[in-house]
């Protein structure tokens, strides 16, 4: 497909119901995981066993990829073609699993001494068994090497349905061990299963690969220019996207002092956050990120900007009614989904707890996130990671000074706060480098999108108060969450259409269009 034929709406929204159905495939795997082993013991071992290596993950390659190569290989790509660009990811995919292989074999020797650093108020006996599942779930590093790097090659040819695609593998393989395994096989086999999962990412990649013609094979050319050019790249890149992953260390960290089950709370509610986040932002800045670096390339600052600022009010459209919805709503949504079999009602209480408070955070989470890619496709690494340094301290302190009088709640707000302080940093540093990105309509139409926001806000939670008094059970708890959001959505969209916001108009649009499908599909079906 060419440049010209794709529709980046399309493109974004097939991202989207992928990404969505690997979401909630995410998600009921953390409520079988909680019903079959609690938010105690061997649940808050394997918390922190399955927990660790993915921000590890996120700290050391995620942001490595997303941030260094991607740029690179594009660049490359664009001058010098495909066998530069492949041999360039074969060369770091080398330098990648030598390093994760060493980091792996070190860690496993200290797993004990891991878990008690991570887990420093758990007892004893639950530091121990999460010790010896760290030694399965560890190898996490090396086959996340590989698997992120892959997704960039993919995403940097055009390729974005497969990396959306990647967990409902790897999620699928967890839910099927939970319905028919677990009583058999426990908690080290979940953690095999885990493991597992991550290989199945990678295989799934395989025939997309080979479909564009890439090949791996295993070279080390330290002198290659492409991979000196990530090299001086990656520690700043690295260090300014550890705000998510490190925030999130911190946090569990900090929840085990609080309670025993705090920790497996927040880490719930850190999944249902994500659902969101990963639909909306991540799909907008996967499919972005690859885009600015081209028009970097080619020097257009005004289409840069343009491209920036389209895509920012868009995250700000969706994420602002969620925001304060999921804010609303957390206490019923945090029964409904999680209060099954071990995950009694005072650990669903807990996550209710957190996820509100990390549900105000959604819109600074969506900007920043943004908002580094941009920064990255420009080749600065600086700025974030200035902003990133403050943003970790900020939740470091506010979340290790909250704790005592706040619960659960204060790592919660602490992660929140630290993402709209990385993002208001980073938009004023943007803006002042590309004026494209902010204008007086923009800012203007932001502050009507919040203001339909909490109009919205205010008939979800009148509706929730109604039927709650009214109705029982768990098909009550239901519709306590589903009417009130479809409610919200009615009353958001009505408001932003009379607002004349032009995101409003688009969805209206896109709605009319698939009405329009479903008719028509009907008709010929007569």
């Amino acid at each position: 497909m060419s440049e010209e034929n794709k529709n980046p709406v399309k493109i974004i929204s097939v991202m989207m119901l992928i990404t969505l159905i690997g979401k909630i495939m995410g998600l009921a795997r953390e409520i079988l995981i909680g019903a079959a082993f609690g938010s105690v013991g061997e649940g808050a071992a394997f918390n922190l066993a399955s927990t660790l290596p993915r921000d590890f993950l996120d700290v050391a390659f995620a942001s490595a990829i997303s941030g260094c190569f991607i740029p690179v290989f594009n660049s490359t790509l664009e001058k010098r073609g495909r066998e530069a660009a492949f041999a360039l990811a074969a060369n770091f995919m080398s330098v990648i699993l030598v390093l994760t292989a060493a980091i792996t074999a070190a860690a496993m020797i200290f797993s004990r001494e891991i878990a008690v650093l991570m887990g420093p108020g758990l007892d004893p006996a639950t530091q121990e068994l999460a010790g010896r599942l760290f030694k399965i779930t560890l190898p996490l590093i090396v086959l996340s090497g590989a698997a992120f790097l892959l997704i960039g090659v993919l995403q940097s040819l055009g390729e974005f349905n497969i990396p959306a695609a990647m967990s409902i593998a790897a999620n699928g393989a967890i839910i099927a061990y939970c319905l028919f395994f677990v009583r058999k096989f426990g908690v080290y086999g979940l953690a095999v299963v885990f493991l597992a999962g991550w290989a199945l990412q990678i295989v799934i990649q395989i025939p997309a690969l080979k479909k564009a013609g890439y090949w791996y094979r295993f070279r080390i050319d330290l002198r290659d220019g492409g991979l000196k050019e990530i090299a001086a790249m990656i520690l700043p890149v690295m260090a300014s996207t550890w705000t998510q992953p490190v925030n999130n260390m911190v946090n569990v960290r900090i929840s085990t002092f609080i309670n025993d089950a705090a920790s497996v709370a927040y880490v719930k509610a850190n999944v249902l956050y994500s659902v969101v986040m990963g639909v909306f932002v991540l799909s907008v800045a996967n499919f972005v990120f690859p885009e600015l670096t081209k028009i970097n390339a080619r020097g257009e600052d005004e289409k840069f900007g343009n491209t920036l600022k389209t895509s920012m009010r868009g995250l700000f459209y969706l994420l602002s009614p969620i925001s304060l919805g999921l804010f609303v709503l957390s206490g019923p949504l945090a029964r409904l989904v999680f209060r099954v079999g071990k995950y009694d009602d005072f650990s669903a209480y807990l996550t209710a707890s957190a996820l509100s408070w990390l549900s105000l955070g959604m819109l600074g989470f969506g900007l920043q996130t943004i908002l580094s890619r941009a920064f990255y496709a420009r080749k600065n690494v600086k700025t974030p990671l200035i902003t990133g340094i403050a943003a970790i301290a900020i939740n470091a302190a506010l979340s290790s000074a909250l704790w005592p009088v706040w619960g659960v709640g204060a790592p919660a707000f602490a992660s929140g706060a630290s993402f709209t302080f990385s993002a208001a940093g980073m938009l004023i540093f943007m803006y002042k480098k590309n004026k494209y990105v902010l204008d007086l309509k923009t800012a203007k139409d932001a502050g009507l999108m919040l203001a339909a926001s909490l109009v919205m806000a205010a008939a979800v939670r009148g509706a929730y108060i109604a039927l709650a008094a009214r109705v029982s059970g768990r098909f009550g708890e239901l519709l306590c969450v589903a009417l009130p959001t479809v409610l919200g959505a009615a009353v958001y969209l009505a408001a932003t259409s009379a607002f004349r916001i032009g995101e409003a108009v688009t969805a209206i649009g896109i709605l009319r269009k698939f009405t329009e499908k479903l008719k028509n599909g009907g008709g010929q079906g007569n």
